[in-house]
């Protein structure tokens, strides 16, 4: 088991070096008025036996008007859903499903966001870059990023 959760923690880890997630900063570096957010690593073993590992942030410990001015969260009804199908359905169409990796960490923040990761050698004090899971605004910045590139290729 160690090895499964140690592989996927590689891969997470992958993940956020690949998309530049954060920088690495001394503490002296942090303005004395700044709050410093704290984060976690979340396990889960899916359905389908995938082990599942996620690096987050304690979004409950930023602060509104300082870290993030609003929060947005898309949803959908499911009357909605049921009406698309019905009509994929009706008109004997194919419907496509895809799911984006690392959707959250494709997209910049907009404020300095500092933070502290817990490592086996002590703690690593850093400068967010991305809108990193656990973060209030992240959903609403995927929000407005995956919007602008679908309405640029032309949905609406």
């Amino acid at each position: 088991d160690s090895e499964s959760w140690t592989q996927v923690i590689v891969e997470e880890m992958k993940q956020m070096w690949i998309f530049n997630a954060w920088e690495s900063i001394d503490k002296k570096d942090i303005p004395n008025d700044e709050k410093v957010i704290g984060s976690r690593w979340g396990f889960i073993i899916k359905s389908n036996g995938r082990y599942k590992a996620r690096f987050c942030i304690k979004g409950c410990q930023q602060i509104k008007c300082i870290h993030f001015e609003e929060t947005f969260a898309s949803a959908s009804r499911i009357e909605i859903l049921r009406l698309a199908i019905s009509i994929v359905s009706e008109m004997k169409l194919t419907l496509y499903q895809c799911g984006v990796t690392a959707a959250f960490l494709q997209v910049n923040i907009l404020r300095k966001i500092f933070g502290k990761i817990c490592t086996a050698d002590g703690i690593i004090y850093v400068v967010f870059n991305k809108s990193v899971y656990g973060l209030k605004q992240s959903p609403m910045n995927w929000n407005k990023e995956i919007s602008a590139t679908l309405t640029e290729f032309g949905f609406t």
